[in-house]
C-alpha cells in the first residue's frame, strides 16, 4: 500500500509517496503510568476491560489497508469513535504526524484489536520530519473536537522525550519486525506526575504469533528498571574525567 503525504519542513512543502509496509497502534504509551490508568479507568465505565496483565504500550497490529488520510470515514455502527493520537512514520527519516485510531466501541467490549480493524485508522495528511519539531515537541498540544466541543486537549508532552523519539521508535520498530527475535534493550527519560525527569531501563521482547501463516507481534513483555541515580553518578565522573 502507499499513501500520498505533504511533508512541511518549515521553510517548503512538498507531496512524496510513501510505501506502507506494517501499521500498529500501541496503547498506553505514555510517560506517566497514571495517565495510562486514568485511561483504563475511563473506558472501564463503558464496559471495556483493558488487559492489565499485559505491560504498556499494548500492541494492536492494523492491517495497512484500514489507513486513510480522507476527511470523511465510514463505519458500521453508531457507537464509534476516535481520539487524536501522534502518529511516528519511518522512512528516509523519521516523520511526525497526527492521527485517530478509530474504535467500535460496541466490538470494543468484546474484542479491543478487532474493534481497531473493522474501522479506519485516519491519518492526517500533512507530516513534519522530527527534526525541523525536536525544539518546540514538549510545546505542542494535540485537540480534537465533537460536535463543537471539546473532546481532547493532549500535550505531546505526555509522551517520550524529544530527545528519544527517534531512538526509541527506532528501537521499537526493529523489535516489531522481529530483529533480535524481537528481544529489547534500551535507555530513555520518562517525566513523573511531579515533574522530575528520571531515565529508566527497558528490557524485554516481542510475543509472536502466527495467524494465517504470518508471524504477527502481539504484545510486549518486560521490566522497566529506574536508574536515574546511577545515570547522575556516571555524568559527574565522566565532567570530572574531563576537567
Amino acid at each position: 500500500m502507499q499513501v500520498s503525504l505533504e511533508i512541511d519542513d518549515g521553510a517548503s512543502r512538498t507531496t512524496r509517496g510513501f510505501p506502507i509496509a506494517r501499521m500498529y497502534n500501541l496503547g498506553s504509551a505514555t510517560r506517566r503510568a497514571e495517565t495510562a490508568v486514568a485511561h483504563q479507568e475511563e473506558v472501564a465505565k463503558e464496559g471495556i476491560r483493558i488487559a492489565l496483565d499485559i505491560p504498556a504500550p499494548r500492541i494492536y497490529p492494523i492491517a495497512t489497508h484500514a489507513l486513510v488520510t480522507g476527511g470523511t470515514v465510514e463505519t458500521q455502527s453508531s457507537h464509534s469513535s476516535g481520539e487524536v493520537e501522534i502518529v511516528l512514520l519511518l522512512a528516509d527519516q523519521l516523520y511526525v504526524g497526527v492521527g485517530s485510531d478509530h474504535t467500535d466501541r460496541a466490538l470494543e467490549k468484546t474484542s479491543i484489536p478487532w474493534s481497531k480493524q473493522v474501522t479506519p485508522n485516519v491519518l492526517a495528511p500533512t507530516m513534519w520530519p522530527f527534526e525541523a519539531m525536536r525544539a518546540r515537541w514538549d510545546d505542542c498540544v494535540m485537540r480534537s473536537w465533537v460536535d463543537g466541543r471539546l473532546y481532547q486537549d493532549v500535550p505531546v508532552a505526555a509522551f517520550l522525550h524529544p530527545d528519544d523519539v527517534d531512538r526509541v521508535h527506532q528501537v521499537w520498530a526493529d523489535s516489531l519486525a522481529g530483529t533480535n527475535d524481537g528481544q529489547f534493550e534500551h535507555e530513555y527519560r520518562i517525566v513523573r506526575s511531579d515533574g522530575q525527569v528520571r531515565w529508566v531501563e527497558e528490557r524485554g521482547g516481542i510475543v509472536f504469533a502466527t495467524v494465517g501463516g504470518v508471524r504477527v507481534p502481539m504484545q510486549a513483555t518486560g521490566v522497566m528498571i529506574d536508574f536515574t541515580e546511577h545515570k547522575r553518578l556516571e555524568e559527574l565522573l565522566v565532567a570530572s574525567e574531563g576537567d
